[in-house]
Order: C-alpha cells, then sequence, then structure tokens
C-alpha cells in the first residue's frame, strides 16, 4: 500500500462532503478543517481519487446493510487472494473476524450477488477488493 498523500499549506486537493459530495479547497495550516480532513483520511489528490473512496464507502455500506448476523454460526463474504475472488466462507462465532457477517448461505449469496453487480460497473474482483474494501 502506498503512503497516503498530505497536501502541503497552499496545495489544492479534494474531500467528500458529509452530503457525498466532492468538493475542493485549499490546504490550510490554520484550518480545522483541513486539518481534520487529512488526519480523517479524507484529503485527496484529484477528484477521481475522492470519487472512489466515496465509491468504496457506499459500497461498503450497501454490503453492511445486508449484513443479518444476530450470534451463532455465520456465514462470512470473503476476499480469496488465491482466486481473486469474492467467496462466501462458513465459520463458527469465534472465527468471525469479518464485519460482513450473515445469518446463512441465502443472505450472505444475496450479499455476493450485490458485489458481483458493482464488479460489473467497476471492473474485475481485485479492483473491487483494493478499491473497495481496502484488501490489498
Amino acid at each position: 500500500m502506498s503512503e497516503r498523500w498530505k497536501p502541503e499549506v497552499g496545495d489544492f486537493y479534494y474531500f467528500v462532503s458529509t452530503a457525498g459530495d466532492i468538493l475542493p479547497d485549499t490546504f490550510k495550516d490554520y484550518c480545522d478543517s483541513s486539518q481534520s480532513r487529512f488526519a480523517h483520511g479524507n484529503c485527496f489528490k484529484t477528484e477521481e481519487e475522492a470519487q472512489k473512496e466515496l465509491d468504496r464507502k457506499l459500497a461498503e455500506q450497501e454490503l453492511l446493510d445486508l449484513c443479518d448476523w444476530e450470534g451463532g454460526a455465520c456465514a462470512e463474504v470473503m476476499y480469496d487472494f488465491m482466486d481473486k475472488k469474492f467467496s462466501v466462507d462458513y465459520a463458527c462465532t469465534k472465527s468471525c473476524y469479518s464485519p460482513y457477517r450473515f445469518a446463512g448461505k441465502e443472505s450472505a449469496q444475496k450479499a455476493l450477488d450485490t458485489l458481483d453487480e458493482i464488479e460489473t460497473v467497476l471492473g474485475d474482483s481485485e479492483s473491487i477488493a483494493v478499491y473497495r474494501f481496502n484488501l490489498l
């Protein structure tokens, strides 16, 4: 993973607003907004980088909204680094480390289908893993 870009004072940058808009600004050392945006990973060199982050957040929230796990055994949507694709994995409660937990195969498959729809728009699974879920 590459080092995070930090704007210098006076540099032009983009950020994602709380309303989900991509906006430009100039980095200031005396401005709490500039410092806070950087501290929270919300300073981007290009509009395209800001858009990728917004898309990642939206996809992640869409997947989290589909999670229906309430305890007990669960199914997880996992990224398989060997096959470079997402898949459904079954795990017990002690090994469920993923935030993407589902009550069973059917709901996990629905989430996987949602990822496939996103993948169709954006490209291959590896780019989904990189840009959507910061897995690589």
